[in-house]
Parts: structure tokens; sequence; C-alpha cells
């Protein structure tokens, strides 16, 4: 399989899903001017960025020392996924009410678990079953950067799109996002199954 910059931004772009987060980093932001709300977006996007380049390199020799083979990941990762998708289908981006501002920069919970989560994770580190030369590497590394510039611009222009979406634009996005989650879920799964079986899926 080829890697492409395009399918790989697209799909850990689905699966961090800045947008669903929204109402959350807005809670966490509450009481910040538009420069530090902006910082603060920076500081989670470049969090974002360095946790998904260790799992890319370390992830799979981690896999290793605990004997997990990387298809059986990449099918337990598809699973993960499809429930995640689910969850995104039936429900919306409410904000936790429970959530309160803070004054250091909220890594937790939003860099990990809310993008960098178990299913961004797993999808990141099946990709290593895709590299054939280092210039892969090269590839899905500019895809991690994309995706993190994409968190950094949506968490920074959050409050105009909470405005001009409202919360049913913001509840539609989550439930596309949600079905392509499914839609990926099912393709890493059948991937992992056809290489484990080579002539189940034939």
């Amino acid at each position: 399989m080829n890697l492409n910059i395009a399918t790989a931004y697209a799909g850990l772009l689905t699966i961090a899903n800045p947008f669903n987060d929204i109402p959350t980093f807005l809670a966490l932001t509450a009481g910040q001017s538009a420069n530090k709300r902006r910082a603060t977006a920076a500081g989670i996007s470049l969090a974002v960025a360095i946790i998904f380049t260790v799992a890319l390199f370390l992830g799979e020799g981690l896999l290793r020392a605990f004997s997990i083979d990387l298809d059986a990941f990449r099918f337990a990762g598809g699973l993960v996924l499809a429930i995640l998708g689910m969850n995104m289908l039936n429900s919306s981006p409410d904000t936790d009410e429970s959530l309160a501002p803070m004054k250091e920069l909220p890594i937790v919970p939003l860099a990990i678990p809310a993008l960098a989560g178990p299913g961004a994770l797993s999808f990141v580190i099946a990709w290593n079953n895709e590299v054939e030369k280092a210039a892969d590497y090269g590839i899905l590394l500019i895809a991690i950067v994309l995706v993190s510039l994409t968190v950094l611009v949506v968490f920074g222009v959050s409050p105009l799109l909470a405005r001009v979406l409202g919360h049913t634009g913001l509840n539609i996005m989550t439930k596309i996002f949600g079905l392509l989650l499914l839609a990926l879920a099912v393709g890493l799964a059948f991937d992992a199954l056809g290489a484990v079986f080579p002539g189940l899926l034939a």
C-alpha cells in the first residue's frame, strides 16, 4: 500500500475530531483573553503533535515488548474506533457542567485523552504496518503536523465557530465524523483480518 498525506491526514483528523471538543475547550478557557486562548490552543496543538509522534516511533516497539502482534492490535484498534464512532453518532458535543476554567495548560483532558485518545493512538501505531520505506515516515509526520495545525486553527477560532455553527451545527458535524469513523474502523478491522487470514476476504 502506498501511503499518501491526504489519506493519513483525513483518517487521523476524523478520529481526533477537534470540532467535537470545542465546547470543552471554551469551558476550560473561559475568562481568558483572545491572545491567551490562542496560546492555549497552540500548547495543546504542540502536545498532540508530540504524543502522536512518540506513538508512531515507539508504539510498535512497545507492542513487541508485550508480544502483541501488530495485526491483532490493528483489529483491536478497529473495534475501539467502531465504539467511538457509535458513541459519536449517539451523542452531542455538550459541555460537561463539572468542568471549570483551568489556569494551567489543559493537556489533560484536551490533548489526551480527548484528541490523542486510545482510538487515535491505535490508528497511529497501526500506520507502522503500512510503512515500506523511510520516506513513508516523512509522509506520516507531515500528516501529524497538519492535524496538529488543524487543532490549532479550530481551537483558535472556537468562539467564532461556536457562534456560527451553534449547537445544532456542531452536533451535525459530530454525527458526520462518527459515520466516517465507523467506515474507517471497518476498513482497519478488515485489513487486519485479511493480513491474518489471507484467504478469508479473497
